[in-house]
């Protein structure tokens, strides 16, 4: 079997070869098809995404870290002097330290 002729193309889209010349449009809608995938084009995309998400996903971690940071820093700051106190009351006094 030998495979059909192909139509030429032209602005309007394929059209037959009587229908060229009288410049009628043929009764069919022509639908165009869809370019062939480009696996590079495809990859950098996926990767894109794959990349996106990473890094919003470090910037949320970070973030979390750094608020958690400032509020432990402050309430450290701000207990300092019964902190202070705690501590001198826990080490032992020379005297008591020479009995040991």
């Amino acid at each position: 079997m030998r495979a059909p002729a192909a139509l030429p193309l032209t602005s309007s889209g394929p059209q037959a070869p009587s229908a060229q010349k009288s410049g009628a449009r043929p009764s069919t809608p022509v639908v165009p098809t869809a370019p062939a995938s480009d696996p590079v084009a495809e990859k950098l995309a996926s990767e894109g995404l794959a990349l996106t998400g990473t890094l919003l996903g470090h910037s949320v971690t970070f973030v979390v870290s750094a608020a958690a940071t400032v509020i432990l820093l402050y309430f450290l700051l701000a207990s300092e002097h019964w902190m202070l106190s705690r501590i001198v009351e826990a080490v032992p006094r020379r005297r008591a330290r020479a009995l040991f």
